[in-house]
Order: structure tokens, then sequence, then C-alpha cells
């Protein structure tokens, strides 16, 4: 995870969400999680074009891998649904696994330094010389995403094997997986990758 800027809601969430999430709100205070109306959904595009990449894996989604996930859970934080700052973009399957936990990192306070790969493994820890209180929560970050889920590693591990091949390149890996190109960079070890991965 890398950190994110927020961005300005665009000119028609007012209208688009906002409007009307609150008026469902004034006559349904504590709705259950499924009876929520995904107004939110409205701003889906708008929300990838203004982020682009997962907040939670730090990779450019593409087409249909794309979710609004609530940052602050909706069923507990009813108020704050209908709120493009309480919106991450996410892939479907990260948005599931947070579901409505609390112990995530904020993606917009992330700090460089507080999640760093391991290769060749491609599993992420917590960053060295992390607060005691830093590291734990960077620790339940990781658990509760499934950072380190067998597909999430070895999709990180194809990417730097293809960048080892010379499939891609290191500035086309930094616009589609910005996290990867972020580690790499820091850690200096583009040019071992080829040993790191024994493909020699």
């Amino acid at each position: 995870m890398i950190r994110i800027l927020p961005k300005p809601e665009y000119a028609a969430f007012n209208a688009d969400v906002r409007v009307p999430g609150v008026r469902f709100l004034q006559t349904n205070p504590n709705p259950s999680s499924r009876n929520f109306p995904n107004y939110w959904n409205r701003a889906k595009r708008e929300l990838r074009r203004a982020y682009e990449c997962c907040a939670y894996t730090s990779r450019m989604v593409r087409g249909d891998d794309v979710s609004v996930d609530h940052f602050l859970p909706k069923t507990k934080y009813p108020q704050l649904a209908y709120e493009w700052d309480n919106y991450r973009l996410a892939r479907p399957k990260l948005n599931r696994n947070k579901a409505d936990s609390e112990d995530v990192v904020d993606p917009f306070h992330v700090r460089n330094g507080w999640f760093f790969l391991e290769c060749p493994t491609c599993f992420i820890h917590p960053g060295d010389n992390l607060s005691g209180t830093t590291r734990d929560e960077v620790t339940a970050t990781i658990g509760v995403l499934k950072l380190n889920s067998p597909e999430l590693a070895d999709e990180r591990c194809r990417w730097l094997v293809d960048l080892a091949d010379g499939l891609i390149s290191f500035d086309y890996l930094k616009r589609e997986y910005p996290f990867l190109a972020s580690q790499i960079e820091r850690q200096g070890i583009q040019g071992q990758l080829r040993t790191l991965f024994a493909l020699d």
C-alpha cells in the first residue's frame, strides 16, 4: 500500500449521490447493510477516473475490476454512506476482504516505508523502524485485506518476473502497479530480480 492523495468530489456528486442518499437516511436513519440504496455506484466511474489504482493493492484497476469501498463502514456510520471523502477505489476482492473492518490503515494517511515487499516470496510485511502502534496497525491491515493470500502474492511475483524477463518496462510497472515499482526502486533490486527469482 502506498499513500493516496484525496481528490475533490466531482461536480455532479451532490445531485447524483448525496442528495438522494440523505433523503433516504432521513426516513431510514439506521438501515441494515442490505437496505442501503447503492447510489454510490453512480460515482464509480468518476472515482475510478480520480484515483485509477486500487487503494489497497496500489494496482491500476481495469474494466469491471472495481468497486466503491466505504472506508468507514456504512452500517456503523450511515451518515457517511453517501459522502465522497469516505470512498476508496478498491478491487472487489479487497473490498470483500475488508468488509466492515475498521482495522485497516487509511490509504489517505499511510506513509512511505510502512509496507515492505519481500522478494522472492512477494509477501508484504510491516516496514522496519515502525513504532509499536503503527506496526500493529500495518500487521492488522495485511491480515484483514489478505494481502499475502496465494492469489495476490502470485500476482505480484508474475509482474516482477515479467519485469526481470524484459516483457514489461519499469516505466510500465510504475504506471500499472505503483506499489511494486516503489518497492523495487526503494530497495534498489531491479538488477537482482533474475537472481532472486532464479531465472538464470
